[in-house]
């Protein structure tokens, strides 16, 4: 529902000061990609694109940044991820980490100033996934905010705020640091 995708039944969901349940398909799409990178747990690459246009296709839906400012970035970020070497091949031909990488790339491309990762490091080996988390606090550090689903607890232990939900109901709320 934070990103807009699902609707709640009752109640509303504001957003960076928006109440997005109001908002129409069109406009749903122009605020997502100003606002919120996404993360979705089983990828969503496109699969007749390489991992380069994956990424790049966020900037060219919202128009962001010049044709080479596109490439230069998606780079850049496929970089960050440890997946420039990869940047040609096609999400058939990646690992689920790797897809998982590039994944995390593309919700970065529009330099959003939310991201939310569904089970971002799920899929990453120990390595990867600290790498990732990395970049992830990082973020954070520059201003960005993220909410992050994880079932992961020492993950879940790395951040200065919990929200346990079960069943729909927030049961417990931590804050660290």
């Amino acid at each position: 529902m934070f990103t807009g995708i699902d609707h709640p039944t009752e109640g509303e969901v504001i957003v960076a000061n928006t109440a997005i349940r109001h908002l129409n398909e069109g406009k749903m799409a122009t605020w997502r990609g100003q606002t919120m990178g996404i993360v979705f747990q089983f990828f969503q690459l496109l699969p007749t694109l390489s991992v380069i246009e994956n990424v790049m296709i966020p900037m060219d839906l919202a128009r962001r940044y010049g044709l080479t400012e596109r490439y230069a970035r998606a780079m850049q970020l496929l970089g960050q991820v440890g997946m420039a070497d990869d940047a040609h091949k096609f999400p058939s031909t990646l690992s689920a980490g790797q897809a998982q990488r590039a994944a995390i790339a593309r919700a970065l491309a529009n330099d959003p100033p939310i991201l939310v990762a569904d089970e971002p490091t799920g899929n990453l080996d120990t390595k990867s996934a600290n790498t990732i988390f990395s970049l992830f606090e990082e973020l954070v550090a520059a201003g960005k905010t993220i909410l992050m689903v994880t079932h992961d607890d020492e993950l879940a232990r790395r951040v200065p705020r919990v929200v346990t939900i079960a069943d729909g109901l927030i049961v417990r709320e931590e804050r660290h640091r």
